[in-house]
């Protein structure tokens, strides 16, 4: 497998690794910084350097299992396939996309709707509700999103049992698509405190570590997908 350094760290920006496998463009490492699409949030882009030569890394998805793949601009030099490499993710969009990620989570917690879909992206963001009809205000949803940013709640990580997963989740809602099971475990995110949390749901994305860092999101629109959804979009204000 290869070691998911983000699921520990969302901040780490570099590290260096060395070569699994190589196929054509696509390179699996033993450990990375770089998140893969999954969940509704986009794979990391950034350099792979090796022998002082830059690869753009142009995608992250999953591999076979739990390896995790990086997709490069062009082949390696056969020179670089035995040779130990660096990490460098582009930042300021990973960062984009934990302020946006983090955001969908607080407003996971001001609806009881079930959640259908989710996307997130460098620049904006959206969940997706079944409201049967029932309408979203977005200047009410915008004010209580302020709000709750405002409120400079903690979010935290942790690992939950696979066999305690049902009961964790009974009227929880997930964003997106399931985390992986690693080593019999499910990592959860938390937002808030532990006795009575904002929000808590498996999740295996990257977040900020307060609701301080996502201004300034605000809720872009809310419009009808057809079929009783809801889609409630965020993006950065100015």
């Amino acid at each position: 497998m290869t070691k998911s350094l983000y699921n520990d760290n969302a901040y780490l920006k570099s590290c260096a690794a060395k070569i699994i496998s190589v196929d054509d463009v696509t390179v699996q490492l033993d450990q990375t910084v770089f998140y893969p699409l999954g969940g509704g949030q986009l794979g990391d882009t950034g350099i792979l350097s090796v022998n002082g030569e830059d690869y753009n890394i142009i995608d992250t998805i999953w591999g076979e299992g739990t390896k995790i793949s990086h997709i490069l601009d062009r082949p390696l030099a056969a020179d670089a396939i035995s040779a130990d490499v660096t990490l460098s993710l582009d930042w300021q969009r990973r960062f984009r996309l934990m302020q946006i990620h983090t955001c969908l989570h607080l407003i996971c917690s001001m609806f009881d709707y079930p959640i259908v879909g989710a996307r997130v992206g460098p620049d904006k963001g959206h969940l997706d509700y079944l409201t049967e009809g029932a309408a979203i205000d977005k200047i009410a949803s915008n004010e209580i999103l302020q709000d709750l940013i405002a409120q400079n709640f903690t979010i935290e990580t942790e690992k939950v049992a696979e066999d305690e997963f049902d009961e964790f989740m009974q009227g929880r809602h997930l964003i997106g698509g399931m985390p992986p099971v690693k080593n019999g475990v499910v990592r959860f995110v938390r937002i808030g405190d532990v006795a009575a949390p904002l929000d808590y749901q498996p999740c295996g994305g990257t977040h900020v570590l307060n609701t301080s860092e996502i201004m300034p999101l605000q809720v872009q629109s809310i419009k009808s997908k057809g079929k009783g959804i809801r889609r409630l979009a965020v993006q950065f204000s100015g």
